[in-house]
């Protein structure tokens, strides 16, 4: 699988979109716990985002980020990444029996 780079660039915020939110947290989670998202960042000032996911395609990221719950609230654009390192990568992976 590939990984890519999505970053987003948030637009304004009401009411609605903090209703949307918990709907939206528990997608990122169950996507983080599956391995699919790898890192999920917003910016202090609510300006932006960066996603690091793992996918077969750009469409399948495609798929996945036009699924978010706040994704009125944002537009994107997707990057296929070449290297991915971080620390985290050189732990061996935990497998609960």
């Amino acid at each position: 699988m590939k990984s890519y780079l999505v970053n987003i660039q948030l637009q304004s915020i009401d009411d609605a979109f903090w209703d949307l939110l918990p709907s939206h947290r528990k997608l990122v989670n169950q996507l983080l716990i599956e391995g699919v998202i790898e890192m999920y960042a917003i910016s202090e000032d609510r300006s932006q985002g960066w996603i690091v996911l793992h996918a077969e395609s750009e469409r399948k990221v495609k798929g996945i980020v036009d699924n978010f719950p706040i994704r009125s609230y944002f537009t994107y654009e997707i990057n296929a990444l070449m290297v991915l390192n971080n620390s985290v990568s050189l732990w061996p992976r935990v497998h609960l029996n």
